[in-house]
């Protein structure tokens, strides 16, 4: 009697663990549908413009990696005290908003010349250099100064109401990123179509910002310690950054490559973002709390599934195998009702049900092995786990979904 006490009090905690978990996902998975709307009312300007979906996985996961970070900075300066409101005469506030700008233009521009290189290797078409950089730079422009100010809010409301940083604010940020991201791409494109030759224009610019904000870096005094912290962002930021953005850029070339398929199909391309988002976030929640009791010594650095590494396990499982059911039903339902169809409820929730536990169960144990790794260096799982498991889940994510739309016969 009391074993069984004791496992159904031990499932109750789990549960409440996963309540706020739960509720950020949802929020994440109805935005990430709704963003996937506007992609799928663009399959005349994806197929006008050549490498915009490769620009895509990259660009949605490089926002939600430096405004998740940035909301995860400014939550610990509200916790130890060095952030107590919205003033922007706080320095902390400042070299921190400065330091997510920096990053935003120099990855663009990195995104860009990434894009347009990969394109060329596995020779796919793709337009100029210049305009590709032109369109990720608008959209990352765009779509920062809306996620600067949201990172912000979202920071001092979980400080305020004692939200869990590692299950709340980074998928709320990494939603909202959704939402404003695809818009911002998109606009970008019409953008750099409607004022066409002074897209080169806009490429020297980004390119003469980007040297100036390394250019920055580099001369940062190390004395002062508002140019330390700024460096400090920067250099621990871009290497793993632009190691992501290469890897969702990737993700990108096969969806360029398989783009008549996905497009003859709407709700797939429609199912697409909030696909990749919810099983990035659900990687993320796993990463972070994994990361944070191997600092508190909650989890031994090793390979044994027991104890509290087991139970992180066990609660991402809940969740992927709750949320993914109804992420295909949300996109189904949110779909018909934008006028966005092409397969029936059941198929969608296959795909989806389907598509997710392959995928999670493959990036449960490469996440696991990740922050084990890092941290047994002396490298912390933070820093590194999240940014590079949200690129890989990027892949994997559109490399299953392409598989299971052929294994189930939709094509």
């Amino acid at each position: 009697m009391n074993s069984l006490h004791g496992f159904l009090t031990a499932e109750a905690m789990s549960y409440v663990k996963l309540r706020y978990s739960v509720f950020s996902l949802v929020i994440s998975g109805v935005t990430s549908v709704l963003a996937g709307i506007f992609l799928s009312k663009s399959e005349a300007l994806i197929l006008a413009v050549p490498g915009l979906l490769v620009l895509l996985p990259a660009a949605l996961d490089i926002r939600g990696c430096i405004f998740g970070t940035l909301s995860s900075r400014l939550g610990s300066a509200f916790h130890i005290g060095t952030l107590k409101s919205f003033d922007l005469k706080n320095k902390v506030l400042r070299v921190n908003v400065f330091a997510s700008f920096s990053l935003s233009v120099v990855l663009s521009v990195y995104l860009g010349i990434i894009s347009k290189i990969l394109t060329y290797l596995f020779g796919l078409p793709a337009i100029p250099l210049e305009e590709l950089v032109s369109i990720s730079l608008i959209a990352g422009l765009l779509s920062g100064v809306l996620l600067t100010v949201a990172s912000i809010w979202i920071s001092f409301l979980a400080y305020k109401r004692n939200w869990d940083p590692d299950n709340v604010t980074s998928p709320l940020v990494t939603a909202i990123g959704d939402f404003f991201t695809i818009p911002s791409l998109i606009a970008a494109a019409l953008i750099v179509q409607y004022i066409g030759h002074y897209s080169q224009t806009i490429f020297y610019a980004s390119v003469v910002l980007s040297l100036l904000s390394m250019f920055h870096v580099l001369i940062s005094s190390g004395t002062v310690p508002n140019s330390v912290n700024f460096k400090r962002i920067m250099m621990e930021s871009m290497p793993v950054l632009a190691l992501s953005g290469l890897l969702s850029a990737a993700s990108g070339v096969v969806l360029e490559a398989y783009v008549h398929t996905i497009i003859a199909i709407p709700v797939i391309l429609m199912f697409i973002p909030s696909f990749l988002e919810t099983a990035g976030n659900i990687t993320t929640i796993l990463s972070s709390r994994v990361g944070s009791k191997l600092h508190l010594g909650l989890i031994k650095p090793d390979f044994k599934m027991r104890g509290q590494k087991l139970e992180e396990i066990l609660n991402s499982m809940r969740l992927a195998y709750f949320i993914f059911p109804l992420l295909g039903i949300m996109t189904y339902y949110i779909g018909a009702f934008a006028g966005v169809n092409g397969l029936t409820l059941w198929d969608v929730v296959i795909l989806s049900v389907s598509s997710g536990i392959i995928l999670h169960l493959f990036l449960i144990l490469t996440s696991m092995a990740i922050s084990i790794i890092s941290f047994n260096h002396n490298v912390d799982p933070d820093n590194v786990t999240i940014p590079i498991m949200t690129s890989i889940a990027d892949i994997v994510s559109v490399l299953v979904i392409v598989g299971m739309v052929h294994v189930l016969g939709f094509v």
